[in-house]
């Protein structure tokens, strides 16, 4: 219970604008939709982030930066009644992980790092607490239950010297 009203805030939070961002390349019509159009969720001239960007996209939005130690973060935004957040975390070390519960551990680690930007990023601490605690019961690309209505997937991908993890949240599997 007391899990499920974190997640609910920490939805909301990240959901609302927390920072700046770049130009739209197209404005969709948000008027009928029950979430506003996305929004930056970082912000240019935070000290452990570099070549950050942001568009959106008609109903989406696509946020680009890289973090010191040079991981590539991409995180997608979609939805006009059901919002859906995708972050992709680029790697520069192959093979990092080789079971769901490994890679969950990689990107509660990674949620963890950017809740330490700034005090408008701690709700990245409690979605880290929640998707540790769902970790073993996670399985590559299949939607679990995170707490009522808010659904999480991981994935990986390896390629050539890197790694690529993917966590999605959303409000339906």
């Amino acid at each position: 219970m007391l899990m499920g009203m974190v997640w609910v805030l920490a939805w909301a939070l990240v959901a609302c604008e927390s920072g700046g961002g770049g130009e739209a390349l197209v404005e969709a019509d948000y008027s009928n939709c029950r979430y506003e159009k996305p929004e930056a969720i970082f912000y240019d001239g935070l000290p452990q982030i570099s070549d950050h960007r942001f568009e959106r996209r008609g109903r989406g939005s696509e946020e680009k930066f890289t973090l010191s130690g040079g991981i590539a973060v991409t995180i997608l935004q979609y939805g006009c009644d059901d919002r859906t957040q995708e972050f992709i975390f680029e790697l520069n070390q192959r093979n990092l992980c080789e079971s769901t519960e490994d890679c969950t551990r990689h990107i509660a680690q990674l949620l963890h790092a950017l809740s330490r930007l700034g005090p408008e990023f701690h709700v990245f601490r409690a979605w880290s607490q929640a998707i540790r605690e769902v970790a073993p019961s996670l399985s590559f690309g299949e939607s679990a239950e995170l707490a009522e209505g808010f659904w999480v997937k991981v994935d990986q991908k390896s390629g050539f010297g890197n790694t690529t993890l993917m966590l999605t949240l959303s409000e339906k599997p």
